[in-house]
């Protein structure tokens, strides 16, 4: 996967990625090089911590995080 997860890395050869970062995660940082465009997508989920995203729904989930979850549905469909 090109040079390095998201630093450096050539994704122009790669399809149907979905890269999701909570913006409240350090790690977010990672994939911030990853340029959206045909098949390859980067959604940031404003609000969102660590995993978050990856967790349970709960009713205190901020508002970004449930929009990754719906944008991770659609498009797994």
């Amino acid at each position: 996967m090109g040079l390095a997860f998201g630093h450096g890395a050539d994704y122009r050869h790669h399809s149907n990625l979905l890269f999701v970062e909570n913006d409240k995660d350090p790690w977010q940082i990672g994939t911030e090089s990853v340029a959206s465009g045909g098949s390859v997508r980067r959604f940031v989920a404003a609000g969102g911590a660590h995993h978050q995203d990856l967790r349970f729904p709960s009713p205190l989930d901020a508002p970004g995080v449930s929009a990754a979850r719906r944008v991770v549905e659609e498009t797994v469909r």
